[in-house]
């Protein structure tokens, strides 16, 4: 509502006289005409009444209808707050674990500031454009993380982050597809060390001990170990 009191009265500048009853401009409807208002630096200005389909009752100047106010405001509100959350991922002050795991693994693949770039973005791991533009994207296509504990992690290690490449694996797992993991072929199968010495029942330190003194793949894995006491093993 204007601060002055507006006036029916008909005014000694022309005013604009268009109708606007019962039209609609954007979120208002226009309902009927509320009066003119003179002040000190314009004519005279017609006022109309309006209700929101927010349902608030609403007076505004006619050239402000037509110059495209939409709302009584509420429509500012609602984009001012969607730009702050966003998708509901990233509200002020608490961001999902969804959209850390995005921010994170678009930073070390293609910020040269990140600490990790160097093993990520600096040897040619990307993330696709399609995920790299838009989390909701991302977060279409792997869908939430199954608990706390899951983690991304690309099926081939050489590749970048893609939908046909990522997928939500436990720390244990991801663990089996690190660079610096060593993958065993024995018996015609190919499993990584902690593998190996799981099935075997062969402490991981034990394998990787024997092969590190020059032991080969099929007699590490194959020589099993003796005891020395309960608590130590030997190798031989």
């Amino acid at each position: 509502m204007p601060e002055k009191e507006l006036t029916t009265g008909k005014p000694r500048f022309k005013p604009q006289t268009r109708d606007l009853t019962g039209q609609r401009f954007g979120r208002l409807r226009v309902t009927s005409f509320a009066g003119y208002l003179r002040t000190e630096k314009r004519n005279p200005s017609a006022y109309w009444h309006c209700i929101c389909d927010c349902g608030k009752p609403f007076v505004v100047r006619a050239d402000q209808i037509l110059a495209g106010q939409g709302s009584c405001g509420c429509l500012r509100r609602e984009n001012l707050l969607t730009s702050i959350t966003k998708h509901g991922h990233n509200r002020v002050g608490l961001k999902t674990s969804e959209y850390r795991t995005w921010d994170a693994m678009v930073q070390r693949c293609h910020n040269p500031k990140n600490k990790r770039y160097a093993d990520y973005g600096g040897r040619g791991i990307i993330v696709c454009e399609h995920w790299r533009e838009s989390f909701e994207s991302f977060f279409a296509d792997m869908g939430p993380r199954p608990s706390p504990h899951h983690t991304i992690e690309r099926v081939d290690n050489d590749k970048g982050y893609s939908p046909s490449n990522c997928t939500w694996v436990l720390p244990e797992a991801q663990k089996r597809n690190m660079r610096s993991n060593r993958w065993l072929t024995f018996n015609g199968r190919t499993l990584c060390l902690t593998d190996w010495a799981s099935e075997l029942g062969i402490h991981r330190n034990t394998l990787d001990q024997r092969l590190q003194n020059g032991w080969t793949v099929e007699k590490a894995l194959a020589t099993p170990v003796r005891y020395r006491s309960k608590f130590t093993e030997r190798t031989q």
